[in-house]
């Protein structure tokens, strides 16, 4: 045992809304630190931006524009992407 104790074990249930941290391998096959998206919540904004550009389908072009550029900007100020 070590002086310090165990390190703590992740439950199965415990997960990050925003992606988790993941091993994987670059291009060159060395190891890198990752991100993984959780699946479940990229299924649901998935749905959800479809559901969206299902009830703008009729509106003018302009109009399309503003609403789904809306939505990005939400959606990039939340998880963080430049």
């Amino acid at each position: 045992m070590r002086p310090w104790g165990d390190l703590p074990t992740r439950s199965a249930t415990s997960t990050l809304t925003r992606g988790d941290r993941d091993g994987t391998r670059s291009r060159k096959r060395h190891f890198k630190v990752g991100l993984r998206t959780e699946k479940t919540q990229l299924k649901r904004s998935m749905a959800e931006l479809s559901e969206l550009m299902r009830q703008m389908h009729h509106l003018p072009v302009w109009e399309q524009a503003i609403n789904l550029n809306r939505v990005l900007r939400t959606h990039d100020a939340y998880y963080g992407i430049a």
